[in-house]
């Protein structure tokens, strides 16, 4: 996660995204499941921002970095990214 950050750990207010009706963080938790958020558990950090790399031997051919609680990768740019990161 730090190498997401330049080197630093990147968080995200929890009290902000939660008061923020607008944020992505409102959209999927609706669309989570009663039986899902039945069994989630409340452990773990939960503030630290994540992403995604997608490398090859010679350099990073993907990146995505979350930019708030819940965003995820297009997985079409993420299959290119694992389609051109193994024919080099």
């Amino acid at each position: 996660f730090k190498t997401l950050g330049g080197g630093v750990v990147r968080k995200k207010s929890f009290l902000l995204a939660l008061l923020n009706p607008f944020s992505t963080m409102y959209k999927a938790y609706r669309n989570i499941d009663a039986k899902t958020k039945a069994d989630a558990t409340l452990t773990g950090e939960g503030l630290i921002m994540g992403g995604l790399f997608v490398v090859n031997k010679h350099r990073v051919v993907f990146q995505h970095k979350e930019k708030d609680f819940g965003t995820v990768a297009p997985i079409e740019m993420v299959l290119d990214a694992v389609d051109e990161a193994v024919k080099k």
